[in-house]
């Protein structure tokens, strides 16, 4: 996997012989474990895509045999392996989501937290179609917290997972995911993500006040971090603060720029934050900004118009 280009015809003598191996070596889950992830790791093209593409028939195969039902390893490795593949892998992953949604309902895997957070994670990347596939997770999630509700590793992924998915049917769950933020954070209060998390969460809530505390103790611990600048100046925008936002959004976009982050996601804010303020010049400016990094983002083309 480590080496370079130049050994590509070596890479796929090793994959079509690990193949013919593991047909014969039915239950050894290590190899095939790693055989996923040395194809996952393999440059797109005919040959290789070929390899990966019967590796997903020869994997969901063994999954579906009932020999390997308790096997949780191969089965996280293979929607990792399948999250990394391109689209025209879209009914594989159907099929795959759907077997790990009922391999999870079954009472013997219950309490098997890795694959249920590997199965958020999955689901989350999937593309618009698969919208009602997150909402039945998030839900079928929030009944398994109830039972378990100390469970930081599945708690973690589910309030994530909240964040990401943004479901308009989700907003009661989103609502009602601030005790599990707070239990998180009393955990391992060091930790700056969780607080960057609850604080993105809360202001999608529109508890402004309440996310401004969480970025600025974020930033006391890490002063270049550009997405909780860029929250902090957003909390202070709707808390009428206009002067500490133009500052917050500029000192966002400054560390982005440090940091060579993407700087459409600062001029697009910032230039809502000018028609806010009827400061058209610069409204216009920052959407040009974004919509020259971000073209197909039509929000920039809106802010200008």
């Amino acid at each position: 996997m480590k080496l370079p280009a130049e050994f590509a015809e070596q890479r796929k003598n090793a994959a079509t012989a690990t193949e013919r191996w593991l047909a014969r070596h039915e239950d050894n889950t290590a190899v095939r474990k790693q055989y996923l992830a040395f194809l996952q790791q393999l440059p797109n093209g005919k040959p290789f895509d070929e390899l990966r593409e019967q590796a997903v028939i020869d994997t969901a195969k063994w999954l579906a045999d009932s020999r390997h039902d308790d096997d949780t390893s191969v089965r996280a490795q293979y929607l990792a392996f399948l999250m990394k593949l391109p689209t025209e892998f879209a009914e594989q992953r159907k099929h795959a989501a759907t077997a790990t949604e009922r391999w999870l309902a079954q009472p013997q895997h219950e309490e098997n937290t890795y694959l249920r957070t590997q199965y958020l994670a999955f689901v989350q990347q999937l593309p618009p179609e698969f919208d009602e596939m997150r909402k039945q997770a998030a839900l079928k999630t929030a009944e398994w917290l109830k039972r378990h509700p100390e469970n930081s590793d599945v708690c973690t992924g589910y309030v994530s997972f909240l964040l990401a998915v943004r479901h308009p049917d989700l907003a009661a769950l989103e609502a009602e995911s601030i005790p599990y933020h707070q239990w998180i954070i009393a955990k391992d209060p060091k930790q700056v993500g969780h607080r960057f998390t609850f604080g993105e969460q809360l202001l999608r809530l529109e508890k402004y006040a309440e996310a401004k505390a969480e970025y600025e103790q974020v930033l006391a611990r890490v002063q270049r971090h550009q997405l909780a600048h860029r929250g902090l100046a957003i909390a202070l925008q709707n808390l009428g603060e206009p002067k500490k936002a133009e500052d917050a959004f500029k000192r966002a976009l400054c560390w982005a720029k440090e940091n060579g982050g993407n700087l459409a996601m600062f001029h697009t804010p910032l230039g809502v934050f000018y028609l806010s303020e009827k400061r058209w010049p610069e409204a216009i400016k920052s959407f040009a900004a974004a919509g020259h990094e971000c073209p197909e983002y039509y929000g920039n083309h809106w802010g200008i118009a």
